[in-house]
């Protein structure tokens, strides 16, 4: 029950998703944006903008964002399903 709880609360509150890129290969999650000392590879390599809200790492090919098929309406969708799962799962 609280790992089911802990995704949705995750997703619901804590990921910055425009700004963040979460990565199931490596188990953490990491800024868009480059920082100033190069570690931030992943706006070149999966293409992240900061738009589009929701970037998953693909953990086989590392080169791809698992966002690709999703418009901005749907991830403002999942997003809002997931908050409100959050909500139920809270009472």
């Amino acid at each position: 029950d609280e790992l089911l709880l802990g995704f949705f609360r995750f997703y619901a509150g804590e990921f910055e998703g425009p700004s963040e890129v979460v990565s199931i290969r490596v188990g953490a999650r990491a800024a868009i944006r480059p920082p100033a000392d190069g570690a931030g590879w992943y706006t070149e390599r999966l293409g992240c903008t900061g738009a589009g809200g929701f970037h998953i790492e693909d953990p086989i090919d590392k080169n791809r964002n698992l966002n690709f098929a999703m418009t901005p309406q749907d991830v403002s969708q999942l997003l809002g399903r997931i908050r409100l799962a959050a909500d139920y799962l809270d009472r």
